[in-house]
């Protein structure tokens, strides 16, 4: 892509098969689950943060790292990074920062955690549920969440921070 040059076709064309795919996940009418188990940045975080149920394990890394060598969020970050408690989001937007594991759903990015030893376990449950509904499926992951909060219960790692956070990120502008 960039061998061609910003204004490119191929560019074009990339980023909107890229944007329209983000936004049929969002409006899909059929209950949609990402299971994140892993690595999860730039067209990663598309496929799987604007769909209604996204689960994190221990192994998963979230980050927009596109921010630090300058560029923007893209994959609609700019649409759910602000929905963040606080200042979170224009702190993750504007660092890169990378959150892991239970981080990602105290951070409010994932809306389950489960561990990954579970994960087949998970989506044998789920390919068994009859007439697959979204309340039937949230029952069935809040389920599953629930089985291990004992066992993950650490607090949120930005926590400390979160009153320094909102207060540098809460200008008008990034310039200020």
């Amino acid at each position: 892509i960039a061998e061609r040059g910003p204004n490119s076709e191929l560019s074009r064309n990339f980023f909107r098969e890229e944007y329209t795919l983000n936004h049929k996940i969002s409006v899909l009418g059929v209950p949609y689950i990402a299971l994140i188990n892993g690595i999860c940045m730039g067209g990663g975080v598309g496929v799987s943060i604007h769909g209604p149920f996204r689960v994190a394990t221990e192994n998963t890394i979230v980050a927009m790292p596109e921010t630090q060598i300058g560029f923007f969020c893209d994959v609609g970050g700019s649409y759910f990074l602000p929905k963040l408690p606080g200042n979170l989001g224009f702190y993750l937007g504007l660092t890169g920062r990378r959150l892991k594991g239970l981080d990602i759903q105290k951070a409010g990015l994932a809306t389950h955690f489960v561990p990954s030893s579970h994960l087949l376990a998970l989506e044998n449950d789920l390919y068994r549920i009859e007439d697959a509904n979204a309340a039937k499926i949230s029952h069935l992951l809040s389920k599953y969440q629930e089985q291990w909060k004992d066992e993950y219960k650490q607090e949120f790692s930005l926590k400390p921070y979160i009153g320094r956070i909102n207060l540098a990120f809460n200008a008008d502008s990034v310039e200020q």
